[in-house]
């Protein structure tokens, strides 16, 4: 698959390097197309599965989610709070 960099994705996905780069650093996104530990000076490379987690992440981010429970919410988990569901339109591409 195609590697995107993280300016690409900041680009492509509205994200900002420094939230991208927290939300790397926290384990709320993971750059799948890296070689070893991301953040121990290797370059972040990003699949596009992982842009669309990204994409989802800002959207939520944007709508007021707290970036743990956008995370929560991009990769998949829709019950954020007992009773409680996240849905979200469109979800790919």
């Amino acid at each position: 698959g195609t590697s995107l960099s993280t300016l690409e994705v900041c680009r492509a996905t509205g994200a900002t390097y420094r939230e991208l780069d927290h939300w790397t650093e926290r384990g709320y996104v993971t750059p799948s197309g890296s070689e070893g530990r991301p953040g121990s000076g290797r370059r972040r490379t990003w699949t596009a599965w992982d842009m669309h987690i990204i994409r989802l992440m800002v959207r939520a981010v944007r709508a007021g989610l707290a970036p743990a429970v956008a995370s929560r919410v991009a990769h998949g988990e829709r019950e954020i709070s007992s009773g409680i569901r996240i849905i979200i339109e469109q979800e790919w591409p």
